[in-house]
């Protein structure tokens, strides 16, 4: 059964909790879709469905920084915080300056893997953040609006 929907999520990961939304389509065993927040939107075109569950990946560049679609109101990455809160820890003292501030830099690239499972409505899973942090997600299918009736 192909997964063509969008889900509203709440994920928890180093830092706190956020809300996104996952548009997911898939097509035999290839997931394609995007993940959505406030700050941009992340496309992916390689992730894999297969009996109920599913998993793709976002990459952050080096720097904190994403490479997100722009919207229309040219919004920047979703995932900056996490990259940066990630970073930060990695490159210098905990407490202080953020290290953008300090003119530092991650030595690579962030890979934010998601694994997850649909269950009816229900998504839930992992995202792992490359080798250093783990964080959850759980939500649900966004009800589909009824037509107006003239």
């Amino acid at each position: 059964m192909p997964v063509d929907d969008t889900f509203q999520v709440e994920v928890e990961m180093p830092g706190g909790k956020r809300n996104l939304v996952f548009v997911l389509k898939s097509q035999g065993t290839l997931l394609t879709g995007c993940v959505e927040g406030p700050f941009g939107r992340y496309p992916f075109r390689s992730g894999n469905f297969s009996r109920n569950n599913c998993d793709w990946v976002i990459n952050l560049k080096s720097g904190g920084e994403p490479v997100p679609e722009q919207s229309a109101g040219g919004h920047r990455g979703i995932l900056k915080s996490v990259g940066m809160v990630i970073s930060d820890s990695l490159s210098g003292p905990p407490l202080g300056m953020p290290y953008w501030r300090r003119g530092m830099r991650p030595k690579k690239d962030l890979k934010v893997s998601f694994s997850g499972r649909i269950n009816g409505d229900t998504i839930f899973g992992e995202m792992t953040f490359g080798d250093y942090a783990v964080g959850t997600f759980r939500g649900s299918r966004v009800p589909v609006s009824p037509s107006p009736q003239a």
